[in-house]
């Protein structure tokens, strides 16, 4: 069962406690249904409309305090109960739970019972007291596996707690901190942590302002890291100097298998330097980097005797029907691509006539975008006829 406190659920805090009692029930726990007291109740047994018989708590009222402590209190135990009593997964996101609410999900954590495997707390105002007691939670838990801090605000300091802990953590494989402010130290903080730590396998740093120094210093703890097997570094403004780092630094990796730079403005001279370490990489991510033609050449190259690269995203960077020949091109030839997004390229009709004369060779694509390219009706007609010959590609985006 998994229990939400998230945006899609809309329950009150005394709607939640209703349901955490379900939970609370196999740990032989009785607390009011209104707010959260623990109480001594009578178990009593009844008839359900979905179920024969089922267990419940027959539990006296409970009124109600207006203090403002009062609730704080009570809504911290409802966090605490909803993460130590949880399933599997958890969601906490979006509620504002603050540096009270995390430090009570962080005393949770502790728990020697607890079998939460991943948890949601993006976008909850934690910053760094808050972020203080999940790293030192994390120094003990050793099962949660994914965990969300994207868009709390952390800040550097934050992230040096949080990587103090990852030296020692050997659970946790995903790591959201999207949208936290790191800059350039933050980026430092997290990189010395991945020297070390050889659990986390996928590391999200989308806008935080780490800018090409950032994405050096990340870029040099691959070097030695050979765990992490996606990162995710879009919009960071890393530029072309940092995309030949992370470049360089997938000369010797081993592990990373995704790269995520979507709106880096890492241009052509980027892409030349990535396409170089291309067989490294099962999945490429270079949206809005304004590669133009040039750049979706250099791929096409080195497209063409790649053995490895699964999914390929260039939307978005002005490659028209030129880049989208030389594309088509290696399609003709190429084994392996799966997936391939050219969503808003400018390639019109007649870039959509290259791709469909290429999709009556090729017999791997499955998963094809092209909208936003004002392709017309007789590109679409070639495209559609071509889908007639192909048999892989299951899913058409025009």
């Amino acid at each position: 069962m998994t229990y939400e406190y998230g945006v899609e659920s809309r329950m009150t805090i005394h709607e939640m406690s209703s349901v955490i009692i379900a939970a609370d029930k196999k740990a032989r726990i009785t607390y009011c249904r209104t707010c959260g007291h623990y109480l001594q109740g009578k178990k009593t047994t009844r008839q359900s409309s979905s179920e024969t018989s089922s267990s419940e708590i027959a539990l006296p009222d409970c009124r109600i305090l207006s203090s403002s402590t009062r609730k704080m209190a009570e809504e911290g135990n409802i966090l605490f109960r909803l993460v130590k009593y949880g399933d599997h997964y958890v969601k906490l996101a979006g509620r504002s739970i603050g540096n009270e609410g995390a430090k009570q999900v962080a005393k949770a954590l502790m728990d020697p019972d607890i079998t939460v495997q991943e948890l949601s707390l993006f976008n909850n105002n934690i910053q760094f007291s808050g972020a203080l007691a999940i790293a030192k939670a994390l120094e003990v838990n050793q099962l949660l596996e994914k965990l969300y801090l994207h868009r709390n605000n952390i800040g550097i300091e934050g992230a040096a707690v949080i990587a103090k802990a990852l030296e020692t953590n050997q659970s946790l494989q995903a790591l959201h901190l999207d949208g936290n402010n790191l800059g350039i130290e933050g980026a430092a903080v997290i990189a010395k942590a991945l020297e070390t730590n050889q659990s986390l396998q996928a590391l999200h740093l989308d806008g935080n302002n780490l800018g090409s120094e950032g994405a050096a210093v990340i870029a040099k703890a691959l070097e030695t890291n050979q765990s992490l097997e996606a990162l995710h570094l879009d919009g960071n403004n890393i530029g072309s100097e940092g995309a030949v780092a992370v470049a360089k630094a997938l000369e010797t990796n081993k592990s990373l298998e995704a790269l995520h730079l979507d709106n880096n403005n890492i241009g052509r001279e980027g892409v030349a330097a990535i396409v170089k370490a291309l067989e490294r990489l099962r999945h490429l991510y270079l949206g809005s980097n304004n590669i133009g033609s040039e750049g979706a050449a250099a791929i096409a190259n080195a497209l063409e005797t790649n053995r490895t690269l699964q999914t390929l995203h260039l939307y978005n960077n002005s490659i028209r029907s030129e880049g989208a020949a030389v594309i088509a091109k290696a399609l003709e030839t190429i084994r392996t691509l799966q997936a391939l997004c050219l969503r808003s390229n400018n390639i019109g009709s007649e870039g959509a006539a290259a791709i469909a004369k290429a999709l009556e060779a090729n017999q791997s694509l499955q998963t094809l975008d092209l909208t936003g390219n004002e392709i017309g009706g007789e590109g679409s007609v070639a495209i559609a006829k071509a889908r007639e010959t192909n048999r892989t590609l299951r899913s058409l985006y025009l």
